[in-house]
């Protein structure tokens, strides 16, 4: 039996339908106003390199 190290390079992202608000500059006593639709549609998206055979895989969580 041998002894196996297997690397693997890991990482996610997350892609929204909406843009959230940071950061804004607006005018004192007018306060910028920004639309909700109430739907918040997001996807992660998590994937796995294996370093030395270059195998990908690939997960979609909704």
């Amino acid at each position: 039996m041998t002894d196996e190290i297997v690397l693997l390079h890991v990482d996610e992202t997350h892609v929204r339908a909406y843009q959230a608000l940071r950061t804004t500059w607006a005018e004192v006593g007018n306060q910028k106003q920004v639309p909700s639709y109430g739907h918040h549609a997001h996807v992660s998206i998590f994937v796995a390199v294996d370093v030395q055979q270059g195998d990908v895989v690939f997960h979609r969580a909704s």
